[in-house]
This record gives structure tokens, sequence and C-alpha cells, in this order.
């Protein structure tokens, strides 16, 4: 396991991780998903990003796990 995003939850609370609503990189995907889906607001992209964050571990296991039947 390798993946820096099992290092962060959204606030970086209730646990150890670092908090990802602190970093710029946030509100550049903000803009960035804005740009292209004119009408989403914050909460809804913020919703996915704590989704995508909270599965981290889980997708890098399956990724790491599908390396070793190679």
């Amino acid at each position: 396991m390798s993946d820096v995003t099992i290092k962060f939850n959204y606030y970086g609370q209730r646990s150890k991780k670092r908090a990802f609503s602190d970093l710029a990189v946030k509100n550049l995907i903000l803009g960035a998903v804005k740009r292209g889906v004119p009408n989403s607001t914050d909460k809804d992209i913020e919703d996915v990003m704590k989704v995508w964050l909270k599965h981290a571990r889980e997708r890098l296991k399956k990724k790491d796990a599908g390396k070793n039947q190679v």
C-alpha cells in the first residue's frame, strides 16, 4: 500500500488522518468540476470527494490484489 489518499479524510477528524478540506487541491477540484458541470454545488462535489476518500483503502487493496494474481 503506497497510495497517499489513505492518509486523508475530508475533515481530518476522528482519526489521525490529515484534512483534505484544508488542501488547495480541493479548491482546484471544485473549480474544475463546476466548469464541466456548471449547475453542481460545492456540497454535491464535496459529498463525492468524501465518499471517494472514504473508500481509498478498499480501492488500494483491490488494486494490490489484482497485481498479485499476475
